[in-house]
């Protein structure tokens, strides 16, 4: 089964991208995961990534809408890794 996980970086008051839309497209499907902070047990933080289920796709099309609005995509991201987008 394949996988992928994203998570952003950007040079403003907000480095991960907190609030920002990723959307991860196989064919004809596409997941959607907004990136959010929460809290994981005692005085923890989750990491701020996304991680996406992929069944056997081999590579996907990556969208990520940032906080402000602004798109950024990539066509024939290989799957089976994390991969950090940084806002240009």
């Amino acid at each position: 089964s394949s996988w992928l996980e994203v998570s952003l970086e950007q040079a403003d008051g907000n480095p991960s991208g907190v609030g920002g839309m990723i959307e991860v497209t196989a064919g004809e499907d596409t997941q959607t995961h907004w990136l959010t902070l929460g809290a994981s047990g005692l005085q923890s933080t989750k990491p701020v990534r996304a991680h996406f289920g992929l069944d056997a796709a081999t590579a996907v099309d990556v969208s990520v809408t940032w906080p402000d609005g602004e798109v950024s995509s990539f066509a024939d991201v290989e799957v089976n890794q994390a991969v950090r987008v940084i806002r240009p």
